[in-house]
C-alpha cells in the first residue's frame, strides 16, 4: 500500500496541530532515486487500553508518504474506546482482534505471520515516528544489504507530545555482529522504539518475540539478531518514545519487575564458557540494581525507595559513582520533584540510562 496523504484520512481532533495531525511527509517517488523498488515495510502495533494516544501513533505510521507500507494493529481487547479511534482507519490498515487479552508478545506474534514486508518492526500505541522515518531506513537498508537490522536515534516524549529529551543516538562499543549479553549496558544504546529488523534475519533467529516476557521481549530479540547480523545505525532520530505514568514501561509498579527480567534474560544466553557466563552474571547483577535504583529515583513511597536504593548498592556496588544513584538518593531524602520522578527532563545525559 502507498501511504495516504494528509487530506485523505480523517480530520485532526480540534486542537491538534503539527505532526502528524496537520502535518505530513513529503510523499516519495515510486522508485528509490537509483531506480530500485521501495522496500517493503510491514508495521504491527499491540495495542491495548491507549485510545488516548493511539491516534498520534497511526497517523504518524499513515503520513510518511512511503509507497510500499503495510500496518496492522494488533488489538487486545481494550476496555476503553481504543478500537473506535482505529476503526477510523481501517481503509488504510488491518486490525487484528484477540478473542482474550494475552499480553503484547502474543499480540506481536500474533501479527507478525501476517506481514510479508522486506522490513519488519513493531511500535507501541503511544510511541511516535518521526517524518521521513521510513525513508532514512530504506536508503540505510540499501546501503547496507546484509544488515540485520537498522536502528535510529530516538526523543523522549511527554504525555503531551512535547519533546523532553535531544536526540540520543544509537550506539555499540565496537563492531557488529557483537554478543550484546557481554557487554557493559552503559556501553551501548539500541532502542526498540528506532528498531527495525530484516525479515531474512528474523527468520534464521526465530521470527517472534518470546511471550515468557511481559516487559523486555525486545532485548532479548535484539541479542538474538545483533549476535548473528551487522547492525546499522543511523545517527537521525527516527521515533519518539513516550514517558508517562500509565506506560508499562515507565509505571513505578513495573520498574524493579522490569529489572529482574531484563536480568533474567542474561542467563538464556549461558554457554559452555565459563568466564563468559559469569561475566553475564555480573551483568545480570548490575541489571537487577539499576531496576531497584529507578524505583528509588521515582517512588514517591519514601521507606520503599530507601530499600530499593540499598538493594541496587549490594547487587552493584560501583553505581555509588554515578549520577543516576545520587539523583535517587535526592528523592529517597524527600528533594526531587514530583515532576522529575515521573519524566525525563530535557537535560538528561545522552549516557544516562537510569
Amino acid at each position: 500500500m502507498r501511504c495516504p496523504s494528509l487530506n485523505q484520512l480523517p480530520p485532526a481532533p480540534p486542537g491538534k496541530t503539527g505532526w502528524p495531525w496537520t502535518e505530513e511527509s513529503s510523499r516519495l517517488p515510486d522508485r528509490m532515486p537509483d531506480g530500485a523498488a521501495w522496500p517493503s515495510i510491514g508495521i504491527v502495533t499491540p495495542s491495548f487500553n491507549q485510545a488516548h494516544f493511539i491516534e498520534e501513533t497511526i497517523r504518524a505510521i499513515l503520513l510518511q508518504g512511503y509507497p510500499a507500507l503495510e500496518y496492522i494493529v494488533s488489538e487486545d481487547c481494550s476496555t476503553d474506546n481504543t478500537l473506535e479511534v482505529v476503526r477510523k482507519y481501517e481503509p488504510w490498515l488491518a486490525v487484528l482482534p484477540a478473542e482474550k487479552n494475552g499480553g503484547m508478545s502474543k499480540a506481536i506474534n500474533r501479527a507478525w505471520p501476517r506481514t510479508t514486508g522486506e522490513i519488519v518492526t513493531w511500535i507501541s500505541s503511544d510511541d511516535v515516528y518521526l517524518p521521513r522515518a521510513f525513508e532514512r531506513v530504506a536508503v540505510a537498508y540499501r546501503r547496507n544489504p546484509n544488515a540485520g537490522e537498522i536502528v535510529g536515534g530516538f526523543h523522549f516524549i511527554g504525555a503531551d507530545s512535547r519533546l523532553t529529551s535531544e536526540s540520543i543516538p544509537p550506539r555499540l562499543p565496537q563492531g557488529s555482529p557483537i554478543d550484546l549479553t557481554l557487554q557493559d549496558p552503559e556501553t551501548w544504546r539500541l532502542h526498540q522504539v528506532s528498531t527495525f529488523y530484516m525479515r531474512r534475519a528474523l527468520e534464521r533467529v526465530g521470527f517472534q518475540v518470546r511471550e515468557d516476557l511481559r516487559h523486555n521481549m525486545d532485548r532479548e530479540l535484539l541479542y538474538r539478531v545483533c549476535r548473528s547480523f551487522p547492525i546499522t545505525l543511523v545517527a537521525e532520530p527516527l521515533a519518539c518514545f513516550r514517558t508517562h505514568p500509565n506506560s508499562k514501561s515507565w509505571s513505578i509498579a513495573n520498574m524493579i519487575d522490569m529489572g529482574e527480567e531484563y536480568s533474567r534474560i542474561q542467563a538464556m544466553f549461558f554457554s559452555s564458557d565459563l568466564n563468559q557466563n559469569r561475566r553475564r552474571d555480573r551483568i545480570a547483577a548490575h541489571l537487577r540494581a539499576k531496576g531497584y535504583l529507578k524505583y528509588a529515583k521515582y517512588t514517591n513511597q519514601r521507606l520503599a525507595g530507601c530499600k530499593g536504593l540499598l538493594t541496587a548498592l549490594r547487587l552493584s556496588p560501583g553505581l555509588a559513582r554515578t549520577r543516576g544513584f545520587w539523583k535517587a538518593a535526592l528523592n529517597v531524602c524527600g528533594l526531587l520533584s514530583v515532576g522529575q520522578r515521573y519524566v525525563a527532563n530535557k537535560h538528561k545525559s545522552e549516557n544516562e540510562i537510569i
